[in-house]
């Protein structure tokens, strides 16, 4: 006779550890430092909320604080295209901006942020994922749009405070680019020159978009290869697009001063 000696008491099954997943935080140094696990985490997770403030913030921040040295360098360039007839009210504006008030501060950075957040990343993340699903991808759009707002985080991010380090430091809004513009000899939004220097010599921009790749072909499981292919066309096609309208502007802001 065992029973006595046989216990009935249920056996507890031994807890297995879970896998902790990294912090917001540690994914966001990741992005810099290790961006396949950063990218695997937004695959599982996408948090797209957490890039999409800090870079609103930074944005506004930055511009709200150096608008005051940006600005009238901006215009001033812009100025020589202005017909003879619009000078002194562009005058007027420009001198506006060099002692804004705290109100006209808040306004420039709340829609510099929106740009941001907008023009660059929100549209050009929303084309991507099409893209990726003409090519055979099987990510989700709220996956690959985190994939680009967390890979903004350095060319919007952290190239915005070197920027911004820079253009207190210099005042020079050609060296606070940090693209192929500070090798040009001045400064004009308007060039064509300048815009193609802006969007094709970013060494930031290329490290975001290489990012990008890593984090759409683990979100779409497809190869890199068809992920670069995908992501650096459109930048091409979109950078042309932009040097193509600058020139027309400027074509047509000449004929207006001749």
């Amino acid at each position: 006779m065992t029973d006595e000696f046989t216990s009935h008491d249920p056996v507890s099954p031994v807890p297995q550890p879970q896998p902790q997943q990294a912090s917001l935080t540690d994914r966001m140094i990741a992005v810099f430092t290790a961006p396949s696990q950063a990218m695997a985490a937004v695959a599982m997770k996408p948090a797209i909320w957490f890039p999409m403030l800090l870079l609103f913030a930074l944005a506004a921040i930055s511009m709200s604080a150096s608008m005051h040295i940006s600005m009238p360098q901006s215009m001033e360039a812009m100025g020589q295209y202005m017909p003879a007839e619009m000078q002194g009210e562009f005058g007027d504006s420009i001198d506006a901006y060099r002692d804004p008030s705290m109100g006209r501060r808040i306004w420039e950075g709340f829609k510099n942020g929106l740009n941001i957040l907008i023009g660059f990343l929100l549209i050009p993340g929303s084309l991507l994922f099409l893209f990726m699903k003409l090519s055979g991808g099987k990510g989700k759009y709220g996956q690959s749009l985190a994939v680009v707002f967390w890979a903004g985080l350095i060319a919007f991010g952290l190239k915005s405070l070197v920027s911004w380090i820079i253009l207190v430091l210099t005042e020079s809004m050609r060296f606070a680019t940090l693209n192929g513009v500070v090798f040009m000899s001045e400064f004009n939004p308007l060039s064509p020159l300048a815009v193609a220097a802006g969007l094709l010599g970013d060494p930031f921009f290329y490290w975001m978009l290489w990012v990008i790749v890593i984090g759409l072909a683990k979100v779409h499981g497809v190869p890199r290869s068809k992920a670069a292919t995908v992501v650096f066309a459109m930048h091409i096609l979109l950078s042309v697009i932009m040097i193509g309208v600058t020139l027309v502007i400027q074509i047509f802001m000449g004929k207006l001063t001749g």
